[in-house]
């Protein structure tokens, strides 16, 4: 049986905990998530899977229900700062800071 040492599993905020247990079968060391609840989350099309629980992801259980250390990457480097201070008061507690590509005008 082949092992891999490490998972990634990219946008794992948006990925259903049953597509991220396909992976599991090589029994990862470790397994690292990332990926944002705040923004896309796990959607499944069925309703009867939705009713078993299965339209949450990992990421969000391991986070919340397990309550298992996670930290916040909190720079952000893409939106001007007079657009990301509304996702930052609303969603992050005034948390995200803007980077420097973005806070100067230069």
């Amino acid at each position: 049986m082949i092992q891999i040492l490490e998972l990634f599993v990219d946008e794992a905020a948006a990925t259903a905990e049953a597509e991220i247990s396909i992976p599991l079968h090589l029994r990862p060391r470790r397994m690292l998530d990332d990926g944002d609840p705040k923004q896309l989350s796990a959607s499944v099309t069925s309703q009867r899977s939705a009713d078993f629980g299965l339209d949450k992801s990992m990421l969000d259980r391991l986070m919340f229900v397990c309550d298992k250390e996670h930290m916040m990457l909190d720079v952000q480097y893409r939106m001007s700062p007079a657009i990301s201070a509304f996702p930052s008061s609303i969603f992050y507690n005034n948390k995200l800071r803007n980077g420097q590509n973005v806070s100067s005008p230069t």
